[in-house]
């Protein structure tokens, strides 16, 4: 299980996620830290302290958040260089935060870019090389957070109960394709590692969804014991600037779709359920 953006929602929604987890008996989790936003206030400080407190881990998502599609590999270095500081001043003694998220899961735009972070993230000026955290269960998470806050503000616990309805199938949903797109791509299933983002809603529904994940057949490990498996450290070796994940990358890079076989792009259903919920009220005064 990781979770990224950590630093940048307050330390309430942190502490509700890694109670869900610690509840629910996982041992390690990663927060993958965004450095610029963490001090902010001090309450962005306090939830990296009380990730830390659960026992749980941090790891790099660079200091600025940019995508790398949209700047330059010198940028992009001395991005993941400016979040170190971050990330030792927090980081307990033993921990191993060289691990490394890219920001909207992008490798860049073009494969020089590509290539130059890959060799410039294992051999780092300090020695102290990162290792990619991957992912291979990803959905539009971070959806949800606007149209829960606007619920909770209308008092819509029905609508909340709905998102999480939509949530919790799209999570599980995404786990099931995970497995069957490895078994496709590799022969068999592998690890994955599921990523979303802190939030309030992410607090609200942790306990549901490690719930819906368990009773789809997840056993919960480390994320060193999910790397353990070399399949994780293949390079699909193509680059695609808006950022896909880890079984989509090697999908696109082994079956490259045709043009001529490319369906018109509609707007996901599921989505626009989402961003439909509780809208707000527009009061137009009397003229």
């Amino acid at each position: 299980m990781t979770i990224d953006d950590l630093g940048t929602t307050g330390s309430d929604a942190v502490e509700r996620t890694a109670k869900a987890l610690h509840e629910a008996g996982l041992a390690e989790a990663y927060g993958f830290v965004i450095g610029s936003r963490v001090h902010d206030d001090r309450d962005n400080e306090e939830s990296v302290r009380i990730w830390l407190r659960y026992g749980y881990q941090i790891g790099n998502h660079t200091f600025t958040h940019k995508g790398y599609d949209a700047v330059t590999t010198e940028f992009f270095e001395q991005d993941i260089l400016a979040n170190e500081s971050v990330l030792q001043e927090f980081a307990r003694a033993g921990d191993d935060w060289h691990w490394f998220r890219y920001p909207h899961l992008s490798e860049g735009d073009t494969s020089e870019k590509r290539r130059a972070i890959r060799q410039f993230l294992t051999n780092m000026p300090d020695g102290q090389n990162y290792r990619i955290a991957q992912v291979t269960v990803d959905f539009a998470d971070w959806l949800f957070d606007t149209a829960y806050g606007r619920c909770v503000k209308q008092g819509r616990t029905d609508r909340v109960q709905r998102l999480k309805q939509i949530y919790l199938k799209k999570a599980r949903g995404a786990f099931v394709e995970a497995k069957r797109v490895s078994l496709r791509l590799f022969g068999r299933t592998i690890p994955q590692i599921f990523l979303v983002h802190y939030g309030r809603f992410t607090a609200e529904v942790m306990p549901e969804l490690l719930e819906t994940l368990a009773a789809s057949g997840a056993r919960f490990v480390s994320l060193r014991e999910a790397h353990s498996d070399p399949v994780l450290e293949l390079d699909p070796g193509i680059a695609l600037p808006s950022g896909e994940n880890f079984l989509a990358s090697h999908l696109l890079a082994r079956y490259p779709p045709a043009e001529s076989d490319a369906a018109p792009v509609h707007a996901s259903t599921w989505k626009a359920r989402v961003k439909g919920e509780c809208p707000e009220r527009t009061v137009h005064p009397d003229l």
